[in-house]
């Protein structure tokens, strides 16, 4: 149906009627506009003069001169110009209003159905692409799970169990896609003494305290919102930290487990160390340059060529995963799955005063850190998309409260990961991360044998 034309201004008295279209379409723009999605004029209401005390006229505010002769430039408004006085001057101008909620309801289709009910390649390419990465991911998270499981003080499950928890529902809730989160050095370090001294069991009721204080502070008040003081500075401080205390944790790998030397050249396996090593950081560098497989994400190439080339040449000195963690972690079955309880503590006064000052401290930790990463994501994914602070918060804090319940100790968003995510094609959905946790909780419980060597 079309609009009615438009006489000095005003809205004739017409019948106006709608298709089921266009009534949809107005919907899909109403919940676009609650999402911070959609954002178009400011409606006002006005009374329609002469046609009674309950009609009421839209008029948009537009962006051009004020003129009076016009009674207030209604005549340019594209959606009261379809079919009316104007027409030839509307068919020259941008898109209508009605076009751009057609484009807009395509955009909020999450499933990317074109209107013989196929799905767009695109869409397709989106979510192949965020699996693929969502496993390169999951690769890279077994090993810094395992090894922050030890500094914690719990066995390496522990730390698996709580990268699969915690990263699927902070990727599911969290402030934008593309971040990964998982067990992180910056909380187990808070939380070893506490491991120590009272036990795994006073760690998880840390870790669900922790995940409450930053659902309340950080995804209810909003004092997430405070991170984006951070000077830039401060924000390359960060990461050049982080990337010298990554580098330097894993120099343990080099050394030899007698003399605590680095490895020698000469010996073999300083040599299988060194080459295969060197090899896997130059695929990461080559792949997305050559034809063909730039479509894989080179994490995943390269560490999938390296582990091949590994065992085909049966090359002596090589260390697996369960050379590492142990056999123990990588049993795999039903019997790995984590029981979902309370933590058996006392609920007592005594008790909240010993985890309180622990779960404040990871909590904020955990927060800076989490949204330290979403800032740097924002910058490197460049797609026009800030994350949301309160939504990060609320998304740590409820991965956490679910890794508490299932045993685990709490944790973070890790910046190497999520950058290897993005890079990786992941950034542009959260299917990446909640596929990462889906593929780990499967390596552990079905391909724990193949995954440990």
């Amino acid at each position: 149906s079309q609009i009615p034309p438009i006489e000095q201004g005003y809205i004739q008295k017409s019948n106006m009627k709608f298709s089921p279209k266009v009534t949809s379409l107005a919907a899909l723009a109403l919940l676009a506009c609650s999402c911070d999605a959609f954002e178009q004029p400011a409606i006002q209401s006005r009374r329609l003069p002469g046609h009674g005390k309950n009609k009421l006229m839209n008029k948009a505010k537009i962006q051009q001169p004020f003129d009076r002769n016009r009674r207030r430039g209604m005549d340019n408004n594209p959606l009261f110009t379809s079919g009316g006085a104007n027409e030839s001057s509307a068919s020259s101008s941008s898109p209508s209003q009605i076009e751009s909620l057609q484009n807009l309801a395509k955009s909020l289709n999450p499933f990317g159905k074109n209107k013989d009910g196929s799905s767009s390649t695109t869409d397709r390419e989106t979510i192949v692409g965020s699996m693929a990465a969502g496993l390169a991911v999951s690769l890279a998270m077994v090993p810094e799970a395992v090894s922050f499981a030890y500094v914690a003080g719990v066995s390496p499950l522990v730390g698996l169990w709580t990268t699969v928890f915690l990263g699927f529902i902070a990727a599911t809730f969290g402030g934008r896609a593309g971040i990964c989160s998982s067990a992180s050095g910056a909380c187990a370090v808070v939380v070893a003494s506490l491991c120590a001294m009272h036990g795994p069991s006073y760690l998880s009721a840390c870790a669900i305290l922790a995940g409450a204080l930053q659902i309340i502070f950080g995804g209810y008040f909003g004092m997430g919102k405070f991170i984006r003081l951070v000077p830039h500075p401060v924000m390359l401080g960060f990461v050049n930290g982080l990337t010298v205390v990554m580098m330097k944790a894993q120099m343990i790998h080099f050394k030899s487990p007698t003399s605590g030397n680095f490895l020698s050249l000469a010996s073999t396996t300083g040599k299988s160390m060194y080459g295969l090593t060197a090899l896997t950081m130059a695929l990461v560098r080559l792949i997305p340059k050559i034809k063909g497989l730039n479509v894989i994400p080179p994490t995943l190439g390269a560490v999938t060529f390296v582990s091949v080339l590994a065992k085909v040449l049966n090359i002596p000195g090589v260390k697996t995963l369960a050379d590492v963690s142990g056999a123990d972690t990588f049993r795999g079955g039903l019997s790995v799955l984590p029981k979902l309880s309370i933590p058996s503590v006392p609920f007592t006064w005594e008790t909240l005063q010993i985890i309180a000052p622990f779960a404040i401290t990871m909590a904020a930790v955990g927060a800076i850190e989490s949204l330290l990463t979403m800032q740097l994501l924002d910058g490197i994914a460049d797609d026009g998309k800030a994350g949301s602070t309160k939504k990060e918060c609320f998304g740590q804090g409820l991965g956490n409260v679910a890794s508490g319940i299932a045993g685990g100790i709490g944790g973070c968003a890790l910046l190497g990961q999520s950058i290897i995510n993005v890079e990786s094609g992941g950034g542009k959905s959260r299917i990446s991360g909640m596929s990462m946790a889906i593929f780990l909780a499967l390596g552990i419980v079905a391909g724990a044998p193949f995954l440990a060597s």
